[in-house]
């Protein structure tokens, strides 16, 4: 078989002689965004007709030589730079075609950036029947790419803190309000012009794995926008707009996905939701519509196959439409009343990823709740799941995880008389957004919880004066906020980043008692009592006070 030299050189240009193919990795400008301790780099390089070619060569000062690639077409080519210690330090990918010959001289560029997560929020509307309303926009970084993970709160300038993310080939897009900024990913930062603005309150966002379009919904309207030029192009759906994807047509075409009137929690199940699409990089191109028969939270669409995976709040169920004959079929079984979690149910689902030919959807499994005395409490708390499904060929259920219920413990700030140590369980929780990672390894679970626990009293005896009922503990509430980082090869959670955790005390026991809203104490009694705070989690101190609503990662689909 004829072949052609294979060498790289790390940010350098210019032929290696003849039959020579050099893949220069374009590396960011910002030093800080850089790969760091980069000790191997595996290239695959996708033919048009027949197996990938993945080949592996160490990296000495900077230059590695990957020996010899076949003579034939290639689609697209992915890079990973692995460390010293044997972790992911740097990913890349180039969507341009490449033909290598025997006598030709061909220079391939593969734009390299550390494997980062970005998450924002508050989402646009409620996910929880009881949302914390103190919750402010934000925008976090998590990065995986050195010895340890770092998370930082990334500084953006007023009316710029976004509440979703998108990426979208090379780059990060956000969303703040109507406006929707580029953080250029070679400079690591967020550019000051807005790409485009649309009229309202974007709802969601997501990028097209080629970098060349971002799709975004306000209301009813489905707006295109070409990344390039800042052009857009607008429709109207039939009715409000909850989520956005992008997905591939059966010829290989893409379509920009709308889910119409969605379901993102349970008091607005009872709607009828419905996938509104239109092509892709067509000034004129058409719409049509797929009813999806029930009210649905998320959707996400595959790059590779003619599927959008959905996931049905109201029916306690995933389901999966083929684009082309339109056609939708439920992936998981049905669930019991109420949802208890079975191996191939899921419970509440309202979050969905997809990547080539992989889907991911999440859900919770209710809390379950009990009364001692009269007073009510949480005797389990929620649990999320997250389920695998294959569609390489017809839409196939993997598997289904279950969490082990969400619980936070708290401790007394204060060291007042009636201190009692307690653990807090999460009588609501919800997967508000999933993001899997450009290699399908990792899959990024944002929740959001709440947790409820009623007044404790005590009795004590007290000379002359008999027993005398007091308060010991005000009714208490907690909201607690997660990045779940899961390995889709184990489903265990490799990492944890508490991004938020608060608590709330209150006298107030009404409908209005959550955080921000009728929370407070009796001055004349608050002294008495302990002044609670969470007790420090697995993933450490909260980063932010972010309530997560959207996370992404470069390279990955949103």
């Amino acid at each position: 078989m004829s072949r052609a030299r294979l060498s790289a050189f790390a940010l350098a240009l210019g032929a290696c002689g003849q039959g020579s193919v050099e893949v220069v990795l374009t590396l960011p400008e910002e030093p800080a965004a850089q790969p760091e301790d980069v000790a191997q780099v595996t290239l695959v390089a996708e033919r048009v007709d027949g197996d990938p070619v993945t080949l592996t060569a160490p990296v000495r000062d900077g230059r590695f030589d990957l020996g010899e690639l076949p003579v034939d077409d290639y689609r697209r080519m992915t890079v990973e730079l692995t460390g010293s210690a044997g972790g992911m330090v740097g990913y890349g990918r180039a969507e341009a075609p490449l033909t290598v010959s025997a006598d030709g001289a061909v220079t391939y560029q593969i734009p390299v950036r550390r494997p980062r997560t970005y998450a924002a929020g508050p989402t646009p509307e409620a996910t929880l029947e009881a949302p914390d309303t103190a919750a402010r926009p934000r925008l976090l970084r998590i990065d995986r790419g050195g010895a340890v993970i770092r998370t930082d709160v990334v500084s953006l300038p007023a009316g710029r803190s976004p509440s979703l993310v998108a990426a979208a080939g090379v780059d990060l897009f956000v969303a703040a309000g109507g406006m929707i900024f580029r953080l250029d990913s070679s400079i690591d930062a967020v550019l000051d012009a807005p790409l485009a603005t649309i009229n309202g309150t974007v709802i969601d966002l997501a990028g097209s794995p080629d970098g060349r379009f971002l799709v975004a919904a306000a209301g009813a309207e489905l707006t295109v926008i070409d990344t390039g030029s800042g052009n857009t192009r607008t429709v109207t759906a039939p009715g409000p707009i909850g989520a956005v994807t992008i997905a591939r047509e059966p010829d290989g075409t893409m379509s920009a996905v709308a889910l119409v009137d969605p379901a993102r929690i349970a008091s607005q199940c009872g709607v009828m939701s419905s996938l509104f699409l239109t092509e892709l990089g067509v000034v004129e191109a058409g719409t049509r519509g797929i009813p999806l028969g029930g009210g649905v939270a998320d959707i996400a669409g595959t790059s590779e196959r003619p599927f959008v995976a959905a996931a049905e709040l109201c029916g306690n169920r995933v389901t999966v439409t083929e684009l082309g004959p339109d056609v939708v079929a439920p992936v998981t079984a049905a669930a019991a009343s109420p949802c208890t979690g079975a191996p191939d149910v899921v419970c509440a689902p309202t979050a969905v990823t997809a990547s080539e030919d992989r889907a991911w959807a999440a859900g919770t499994v209710p809390s379950v709740q009990a009364s001692q005395g009269g007073v009510p409490y949480t005797a389990s708390g929620a649990r999320h799941q997250l389920a695998a499904f294959d569609l390489r060929a017809a839409p196939l259920l993997d598997r289904v995880i279950t969490f082990p219920e969400i619980q936070q413990p708290l401790g007394p700030d204060n060291g007042e008389q009636f201190v009692i140590d307690r653990t807090m369980k999460a009588r609501q929780a919800v997967v508000s957004a999933l993001s899997v990672t450009p290699d399908g390894s990792i899959v990024t679970l944002t929740s959001n919880a709440m947790g409820r626990a009623p007044l404790v009293q005590i009795t004590v005896t007290l000379p002359l004066f008999g027993d005398i009922t007091v308060d010991a503990v005000p009714n208490t509430v907690l909201h607690l906020s997660q990045e779940l980082a899961v390995s889709t090869r184990t489903g265990a959670v490799e990492s944890t980043q508490r991004t938020k955790c608060a608590v709330c005390e209150s006298d107030n026991t009404g409908a209005g008692f959550e955080m921000g809203s009728l929370c407070q104490l009796d001055p004349d009694e608050a002294y008495l009592l302990p002044q609670w705070h969470c007790a420090p989690a697995g993933g450490g101190e909260p980063t932010t006070d972010l309530e997560g609503a959207s996370s992404s990662s470069l390279f990955g689909r949103p």
